[in-house]
């Protein structure tokens, strides 16, 4: 029998099951009678699903700060997609005990937080972002005219470029901040000469770097300013992702993944036959 609980099913409804995963209800085709049970391919596809919504709930709320939220609606199914798809074609792993430590994670490079427009569509000039021998990444951006390089809100005077750099370590289930910059300007100046940021590599062999830039645009108040962006508008790119092939030094403490442990354990703990 399903239980409604005001906002959600859970339990059976003739031949549908019904759960609650990562806020999301998942429905699924009821074990029949006679014992029929789900076969190992649908355990493992169910497996990999779960472990992929973890991922992706972890990513998303390390991320917070720089995408203050303002995504849209689709943003957490996009990148659903693409860690999904990792996952799924990540050969270090056997079907149904996969995940993202040692796969493509290339793939999430130039994933925009939000797509509405994407990041590239009001930054013009290209920005660079450089793995050197050492593993330490270089983000280079090319001087510009705020006037003829992005597209402007109506009363914004000011804009600020944010970047911030987060090692997630999926194996042991962690995560640290290695860095964040920003850099303001009037968006009605003269030239912004060349800006260059280094950031160290920090983590264990095939821990994952990922880093995310954003734009913010404010508009003068009787106190300070008043931030422009909203769900409609705010340029946020996941702008580089890639593995680190080396051990590095942990110089400070590392968090446990938002939600992420829990789920791990629970889904890689069941049997698949």
């Amino acid at each position: 029998m399903a239980i409604f609980s005001g906002k959600n099913f859970k339990g059976l409804l003739g031949g549908l099951a019904f759960r609650q995963l990562d806020g999301r209800t998942i429905v699924q085709t009821a074990p029949g009678k006679g014992g029929v049970r789900q076969t190992v391919a649908t355990k493992e596809r169910s497996i990999e699903f779960g472990i992929a919504s973890a991922t992706n709930k972890a990513i998303r709320i390390c991320f917070n700060s720089l995408h203050e939220r303002l995504v849209g609606k689709k943003m957490p199914q996009r990148l659903q997609n693409i860690v999904s798809t990792i996952i799924r074609t990540n050969s270090r792993w056997e079907r149904g005990k996969g995940e993202l430590t040692g796969g493509d994670v290339g793939l999430l490079s130039g994933f925009n937080f939000n797509a509405n427009p994407p990041f590239e569509k009001v930054f013009l000039p290209q920005i660079e972002s450089v793995v050197g021998e050492d593993e330490t990444l270089k983000v280079i951006v090319p001087s510009f005219i705020p006037q003829n390089a992005l597209v402007i809100p109506f009363s914004a005077s000011e804009c600020v470029l944010r970047l911030q750099v987060i090692a997630f370590d999926f194996a042991q289930e962690v995560y640290k901040e290695i860095g964040e910059e920003e850099a303001s300007f009037p968006v009605n100046g003269e030239r912004v000469e060349g800006l260059s940021f280094t950031f160290e590599a920090e983590g264990l062999k095939d821990t994952v770097i990922m880093a995310g830039i954003a734009l913010e645009f404010y508009t003068p108040a009787r106190r300070g300013s008043i931030l422009l962006n909203t769900n409609d508008f705010s340029p946020c790119l996941l702008l580089k992702a890639y593995n680190l092939e080396n051990d590095h030094p942990h110089t400070s403490r590392w968090y446990d993944m938002p939600g992420y442990r829990a789920t791990r354990n629970e889904l890689k703990g069941r049997k698949l036959k």
